[in-house]
């Protein structure tokens, strides 16, 4: 029985067997000048009926295959925890709106004053 794989282009035989099946995806796609979905059935079929298996020498890892392997991201000096993305924290300090209140009295006595 022939291997499925081997009616790949030999760069996507060996994507897929390596377990990259995204890259076998974008690899066919280049070489065969085909979309992403008859790219993706295509790859699925194959994957499907050969029984692909990752190298038995491959090192452990401490990620499940459908998990991407753990990423530290760069903090923003403007990210705050709780926060939606796009939403600005608000100030904490209240002498905003103290300063608001002593100008408002001021007038407030100011018109009273004058009328």
């Amino acid at each position: 029985m022939a291997d499925p794989l081997d009616s790949l282009p030999p760069k996507v035989a060996e994507a897929l067997r390596r377990g990259d099946k995204i890259g076998a995806i974008k690899l066919l796609r280049e070489v065969a000048r085909v979309g992403l979905a008859e790219a993706k059935t295509a790859i699925d079929a194959a994957n499907r009926s050969s029984q692909v298996r990752k190298p038995a020498a491959a090192a452990p890892s401490s990620h499940t295959p459908h998990s991407p392997p753990h990423q530290t991201r760069a903090v923003s000096p403007l990210y705050s925890p709780g926060l939606s993305p796009g939403e600005v924290p608000r100030r904490s300090s209240g002498i905003g709106f103290v300063f608001l209140l002593i100008v408002a009295a001021i007038a407030i006595g100011l018109f009273w004053k004058l009328a």
